[in-house]
């Protein structure tokens, strides 16, 4: 901030008395209401003096509307006590003759009070800026591609880096999560509005801090200003391992939440109980995240182990074995990733393509096991395995893919397919990739109605055609994809062979 002060008259004389009563640390900039709220951001002043003598009926009123944009301490000065100095409320009101002896206590006063309102509005920007970004670090962090290493770094931007309207920030920050006996600690840097990893370390549970880490109000101290050194002070209350990856300790703030602490380090300027605000909101948002997080993990294990628990009991209805459907997921995901598609896409896939027979669990035995044609009657029976399928999964938003996958699997991209007819991109992408999956699988097992097919015999078919199936039945960008990648199926066969 700088040591100028505003002054709104249009008297001379005023001007010279207010300018004899300040010290030789100010400077005084006369101002005008049109141009005031321009020069403030220009200028960043302590204070605005206002000759009560030349305001009109409405000039309180303009005033008061610029402070509530941007705040300003006000000390209000008239040689005659005009009628508009009597609205004029809880505010600073005094004569010029008294101007001499008042102005610098009150000038002192109103710079202290000035410094501590702005680093409350900082602590409170800060603070909004971080809620009202969490609900999308949440959602990002929530999907498996988003690390936890990430998600630091881009809130230490987002609530310091990036910030341009705080001016106290630490050049580095520690992220502290206990695991067992160990914290996994990692160290940021700031550098140019960015904050980069720099240290990841284990730090032992029992090397500790010599302070309340867990105290209700955060942490925080200027070593500095202490009357012991910087040296001995931090050598006495931080772990040795932050100690030596830290340099010198000037200043610190922090706050620490279930397993996660959470410490700033060498602020720009000393550190106030505004900074361990910010600090205490950014662990308390990271500690939320990271349990909702867990809580989600542990839905997803309980939606696979369902899915795979559905997949198992399929396979005891019919003559094709546990390595079938594990087959069917690594052909599935390794076109998937040649298409290019996204983590989680691919990921959901892996999982989604085994349930692909489910429905075969409502079919009766002896027509799955039969050896032989079917007859018309029999085939229908058979083909309503995918209806089955998508009823026993059910509706349940994370089983989406999966229930896609069951139902429309012997969907043809020509629309010779069923159980709907289905043509073209009106069928899901997932249920694509596993109809190629599944049906070189068929190719290469054998079933009790057929041989079993090699390799290159099972290729040829799929890309030529042998009249039951036809490249026309597959997406074009999903062939393309097997072509250029049919060696890998061959490798994943052998390798999960029966």
């Amino acid at each position: 901030m700088s040591n100028t002060i505003f002054l709104l008259t249009n008297s001379r004389s005023k001007e010279l008395s207010i300018r004899n009563s300040l010290s030789s640390d100010y400077k005084l900039h006369c101002v005008t209401k049109g141009d005031m709220m321009v020069e403030m951001y220009k200028k960043n002043p302590k204070l605005l003096i206002i000759d009560v003598d030349i305001c009109e009926d409405n000039t309180l009123d303009i005033i008061q509307s610029i402070l509530d944009i941007e705040y300003l301490p006000v000390i209000y000065v008239y040689s005659e006590k005009a009628k508009i100095a009597n609205s004029i409320k809880n505010e600073i009101l005094i004569s010029i003759e008294n101007l001499n002896s008042l102005l610098m206590p009150l000038i002192k006063q109103s710079t202290i009070f000035k410094i501590k309102y702005d680093n409350l509005m900082e602590s409170y920007d800060a603070i909004d800026l971080l809620n009202g970004e969490i609900k999308s670090f949440l959602k990002k962090y929530s999907s498996s591609q988003y690390s936890a290493k990430i998600m630091y770094k881009d809130l230490l931007d987002l609530v310091f880096g990036e910030n341009l309207f705080l001016t106290n920030k630490p050049h580095v920050v520690w992220v502290l999560s206990l695991k067992k006996e160990q914290y996994d600690s990692l160290s940021f840097q700031l550098s140019n509005n960015k904050y980069e990893e720099k240290i990841h370390i284990d730090i032992n549970k029992k090397d500790s801090f010599k302070f309340d880490v867990y105290s209700n109000n955060g942490f925080g101290k200027n070593c500095n200003l202490d009357e012991i050194s910087d040296i001995s002070f931090s050598e006495k209350i931080f772990p040795k391992a932050i100690k030596d990856n830290s340099g010198l300790i000037n200043n610190f703030s922090g706050f620490a939440i279930g397993n996660l602490i959470l410490i700033g380090i060498n602020y720009k300027k000393i550190v106030t109980s505004y900074d361990i605000s910010i600090m205490k909101a950014l662990a308390i948002n990271i500690d939320l995240i990271e349990t909702i997080k867990h809580q989600i993990d542990e839905i997803e294990q309980a939606f696979e182990y369902t899915t795979n628990a559905l997949a198992r009991a399929a396979e005891t209805n019919d003559d094709q074995t546990g390595k079938h459907v594990k087959r069917v997921n690594s052909f599935a995901k390794r076109i998937a990733e040649e298409l290019g598609l996204s983590k989680h896409f691919i990921n959901k896939l892996y999982n989604s393509a085994q349930m692909h027979d489910v429905g075969k669990i409502y079919v009766d035995k002896n027509i799955l096991l039969k050896p032989g044609k079917l007859s018309k009657e029999e085939f229908e029976e058979i083909k309503k395995h995918t209806t089955y399928g998508e009823k026993i999964i059910g509706d349940s938003e994370y089983l989406k893919m999966s229930a896609e996958v069951a139902k429309y699997h012997h969907e043809k991209y020509d629309g010779t397919g069923y159980p709907e007819s289905r043509k073209g991109e009106d069928i899901p992408l997932s249920a694509r990739i596993v109809f190629i999956a599944d049906i070189y699988d068929a190719l290469r097992s054998e079933r009790s109605y057929k041989p079993a097919f090699s390799h290159e015999k099972a290729y040829k078919i799929i890309t030529l055609g042998d009249g039951r199936v036809n490249p026309e039945h597959f997406d074009p960008k999903v062939l393309e994809a097997f072509k250029r990648i049919h060696e890998d199926f061959r490798i994943i066969y052998e390798d999960l062979k029966d």
